[in-house]
């Protein structure tokens, strides 16, 4: 997935549009992430791309045609009851549990996706279109999706390396380093607590300290 999602940003900062539409499906196919990438995408494309985009789509999943919507089963299974090394997401599920919500665990997916949609739509909000922006902007969409994601693999994180080259974002760099204590999960003597504190709490310390100093230069006179 990753080598195909950085040919395709490759490609459209080229301007190879169609190029793009290819490897960003093929990217899809091995897994959904990606389209997180899509919104921005859209604002660059025309019409014949998002075509390619989605004949690529319907030629990868052609050889499981026979199977149906069974062959998003897996999928379907994973993004409802999967959850590991979660952040935002397990603390949002645990304080609904404390107030005795009746499905915690579906409530804070839905509120993580709610979280996801509005932080998406900050990032297209200050996109302007241009080609050289699309690395910076896919960094972030994909940071937001993990940070909200009840399932965020080390490796999953791993996605954000090649976009440092283009963006050095210190909380993407902090959270490459924090994010193998969550292989500490797989000890069950771990304290899940402190060991999510000591995570996440560099990550989101530094991305509001980035959103505080943005405020700041923002409200400042010119």
């Amino acid at each position: 997935m990753l080598v195909a999602m950085v040919l395709s940003l490759t490609a459209m900062v080229a301007e190879r549009r169609a190029s793009a539409a290819a490897w960003l499906a093929a990217a899809v196919l091995v897994k959904p992430a990606p389209l997180v990438l899509l919104p921005f995408y859209l604002y660059r494309w025309r019409g014949r791309d998002l075509t390619m985009f989605a004949a690529c789509l319907l030629a990868g999943y052609a050889p499981l045609a026979g199977a149906g919507l069974k062959v998003f089963a897996g999928l379907g299974r994973f993004a409802h009851e999967w959850t590991f090394n979660a952040g935002l997401f397990r603390w949002a599920r645990d304080l609904f549990d404390l107030a005795g919500a009746e499905a915690p665990g579906a409530l804070a997916r839905q509120v993580m996706l709610a979280v996801l949609a509005v932080a998406l739509a900050q990032l297209i909000r200050r996109d302007h279109g241009r080609p050289a922006e699309l690395p910076r902007h896919a960094q972030s969409a994909l940071l937001a999706l993990l940070l909200t994601s009840p399932v965020a693999n080390a490796w999953y994180v791993a996605w954000l390396c090649p976009l440092t080259v283009v963006r050095t974002d210190p909380a993407v760099l902090a959270w490459m380093v924090t994010s193998v204590v969550g292989y500490v999960w797989y000890f069950p003597s771990a304290s899940a607590g402190w060991m999510r504190v000591l995570e996440y709490l560099p990550v989101f310390a530094l991305l509001i300290g980035e959103a505080w100093r943005r405020s700041r230069r923002r409200s400042s006179p010119a």
